[in-house]
């Protein structure tokens, strides 16, 4: 949609005579008087009559002025969004394709087959418990007391060394 400054074909800065020359210029050639019944001719008239009527009046002036730089500046900032969330989406995508690209490649690679490896000890069993493995492990395990004998009970429990067990 034409603003009322592209409608008389002026600049923004226009004065009022440069405004009032235009005005009577195109009324002249798209008066319906002069074009016989032509509905665009008429219509034509209409917009620059509106138009010169809100450049004519200095507080309808100033007040379209102010909407129009509204209006550009909510252009503006619609246009940087728009280029914003074009640019993080970019980077999202290109920043997932770099993560995912060496497990992409690599899937379509032949993949060197699957050698059991020699088992040097037995697997443990359900029976073994952590103390046992770890023992086969040679890990030291310090700070739990470990016992293989029968839990103590009664009063020989209350005898016990552990503090754990009083």
């Amino acid at each position: 949609m034409p603003t009322v400054y592209e409608v008389l074909g002026l600049a923004t800065g226009a004065d009022s005579g440069q405004v009032k020359a235009a005005f009577h210029a195109l009324a002249k050639r798209s008066h319906p008087d002069v074009n016989g019944g032509d509905a665009n001719a008429a219509n034509r008239f209409k917009e620059i009559s509106a138009a010169y009527e809100t450049l004519s009046d200095p507080e309808k002036r100033a007040a379209y002025d102010l909407c129009l730089k509204h209006k550009q500046a909510e252009g503006r900032r619609r246009m940087w969004r728009a280029m914003a969330t074009a640019a993080a989406s970019f980077l999202i995508t290109v920043g997932c394709g770099l993560y995912f690209l060496p497990s992409a490649l690599s899937a379509h690679e032949p993949k060197p087959p699957i050698v059991p490896a020699e088992v040097s000890s037995p697997s443990p069993t359900p029976a073994d418990s952590f103390f046992t493995l770890a023992a086969k492990a040679g890990l030291k395990v310090s700070g739990v007391w470990m016992s293989t004998a029968a839990p103590a009970t009664g009063a020989s429990r209350a005898a016990s060394d552990d503090p754990w067990d009083r």
